[in-house]
């Protein structure tokens, strides 16, 4: 369900992760939601910045989908890596 957890801001994206059933942890969530001050994705991209899919920030780089981010992040958690 990550093609549907877009959003209009960073907070409305990670809820909508949330509910699609991708963020499945609540540590995860809340680091994801606190971003929002520090590497909010609209600073970075300016066409659909909440919009779960890699997303171009210039010199042929993307930043990647925050499904993906959410995924790794999960599996660092199981093994109390970061948190």
């Amino acid at each position: 369900m990550a093609w549907r957890s877009h959003g209009r801001s960073n907070l409305d994206l990670v809820k909508n992760l949330r509910a699609n059933k991708v963020i499945h942890s609540d540590d995860v969530e809340n680091v994801l939601a606190l971003a929002q001050v520090d590497v909010d994705r609209g600073k970075n991209v300016t066409h659909n910045p909440y919009m779960d899919a890699p997303q171009s920030i210039g010199y042929g780089v993307t930043i990647s989908a925050p499904h993906m981010v959410t995924g790794s992040s999960q599996r660092l958690t199981q093994f109390n890596m970061i948190f």
